[in-house]
């Protein structure tokens, strides 16, 4: 597949916001050390022999940080018109079973939904991540290669929805105009908001989502690849749409989410 010059250049920018946050991460482990060892040396800590190479450091964290604040506002610049104008008629049905993990505390609420910032969403917005595999909920949720990780419990979601974008379509992505700048899709927002202090692509492009009326989104897992990973607009649900947890014991029958109980949970709020 051949590669636009505009994609081309997106790549290039990419890979130089990821070199340049491994160099930033690099930075903060060495100041951290720098700090440590200044503080368990009284003799360091009293005549200040490290200070100078702490003040480097910092130099160092503050130009880096600078370089990459530009960096991403114009990578998201650039992409914002695809954003801007993308259409309402791509949607797709999906059909399937899905896995969802959630800390142990939260068990007798499988389908409880978070509304703040997350990989296609913002504060605000309703939202309920699913994976296609158990593992990859692990990696998604940085449980792999813990000792000792938080306990949590995974459920099998059924879900059934007649109008999400699909990301994970080679179709979608061309005539949405998003193919062009797809390697977006797999920066990690996270890094985005904590160095940046800004939205990152795929938030501003979930946010679009959500206000043209999508009940979700399918895409492709960043932590563990060539899983496809769904996330859930329960406010946005259409007749017939139906997320519920496989239980054939019944325990969890009431777990679902539909547009007839949306409309339950507004009357009650009334």
């Amino acid at each position: 597949m051949s590669i636009s010059g505009k994609g081309f250049e997106t790549r290039k920018d990419l890979d130089l916001f990821n070199s340049l946050f491994a160099e930033l991460s690099q930075i903060i482990t060495e100041e951290k050390t720098l700090l440590d060892s200044q503080w368990k040396n009284p003799k360091h800590l009293a005549q200040g022999e490290l200070l100078p190479q702490i003040r480097e450091q910092k130099q160092k964290l503050s130009g880096l940080k600078s370089r990459l604040i530009d960096l991403s506002r114009n990578l998201i610049q650039k992409a914002m018109p695809i954003i801007d104008n993308l259409s309402e008629n791509l949607g797709s049905r999906v059909r399937g079973e899905y896995c969802r993990g959630i800390p142990l505390r939260y068990y007798a609420t499988p389908l409880g939904t978070g509304n703040s910032d997350a990989r296609y969403s913002l504060e605000g917005i309703r939202s309920l991540y699913l994976a296609e595999w158990e593992q990859a909920v692990m990696f998604e949720r940085r449980l792999t290669g813990l000792k000792a990780s938080p306990p949590h419990v995974h459920f099998w979601i059924e879900v059934k929805l007649n109008n999400i974008l699909d990301l994970t379509s080679e179709r979608t992505l061309r005539e949405s105009g998003i193919e062009a700048e797809k390697d977006l899709l797999l920066m990690e927002w996270e890094s985005i908001q904590d160095i940046c202090k800004e939205n990152a692509f795929t938030q501003l492009l979930g946010a679009r989502v959500y206000e043209l009326g999508y009940e979700g989104i399918s895409f492709w897992s960043v932590r563990h690849p060539e899983t496809k990973n769904i996330v859930v607009f329960p406010d946005n649900l259409s007749a017939g749409s139906l997320v519920e947890v496989f239980d054939p014991t019944g325990e969890y029958s009431n777990n679902r989410i539909s547009i007839e109980d949306n409309m339950k949970c507004l009357r009650r709020d009334k």
